[in-house]
C-alpha cells in the first residue's frame, strides 16, 4: 500500500512540475479547484461550478456551469463543461473576456471530464478522467489544425 501511494505521489509531483513550466511559458495561469489565480488587477476562481473574476472590488460570474479546472491569460479562458449535464465536463470552450461569448472547441465520450492545465503556442493541454475505464490520459490538441496532436 505504501508503495502505491509513494508512486502516485511521484506521478502527481511529476504533473505539477510540467503543469507549471507549460503555464508559465504560455503566460497563461491555470486554476487548480479552489485556488485563485491573479492577473493584473483581476482574481479568478471556480465557485459553485462558476468562474467569478473579482476586479476592484467587484464580483462577476464570468462562466456558468465550468469545471474545477481552467486557464486564463486575462483575454480568454479555457475551460470545461457539459452545458445541461451537470457534473459531467466533456466539453472544452473558450470564453472571451472582452466580447462575453464562448466558443466550442471539442468534447470528449459522455462519461468523462476534462480538467484544462495549460496551452503553449497553439497547443491547449488537458487532462482526461475515467477515459478507458480508468485512471487519467495526458493529451494536448492543437487549435490551430483543430486535433489532438499528443498523447
Amino acid at each position: 500500500m505504501k508503495i502505491k501511494f509513494f508512486i502516485s505521489a511521484m506521478i502527481l509531483g511529476f504533473v505539477l512540475i510540467g503543469l507549471v513550466q507549460v503555464t508559465k511559458a504560455s503566460g497563461y495561469k491555470a486554476n487548480y479547484a479552489t485556488k485563485t489565480v491573479k492577473i493584473g488587477k483581476s482574481e479568478y476562481k471556480v465557485s459553485n461550478g462558476r468562474i467569478i473574476r473579482r476586479k476592484n472590488g467587484k464580483t462577476k460570474v464570468m462562466v456558468k456551469k465550468a469545471s474545477d479546472w481552467f486557464i486564463t491569460n486575462g483575454k480568454y479562458i479555457y475551460y470545461a463543461t457539459g452545458g445541461k449535464n451537470w457534473g459531467i465536463y466533456n466539453k472544452l470552450y473558450r470564453y472571451n473576456i472582452k466580447t462575453k461569448k464562448s466558443k466550442y472547441i471539442f468534447k470528449v465520450a459522455k462519461y468523462n471530464y476534462i480538467g484544462v492545465y495549460g496551452k503553449k503556442g497553439q497547443s491547449i493541454y488537458y487532462r482526461v478522467y475515467g477515459e478507458g475505464g480508468s485512471g487519467i490520459k495526458f493529451y494536448a490538441y492543437d487549435l490551430k489544425k483543430r486535433r489532438k496532436i499528443r498523447q
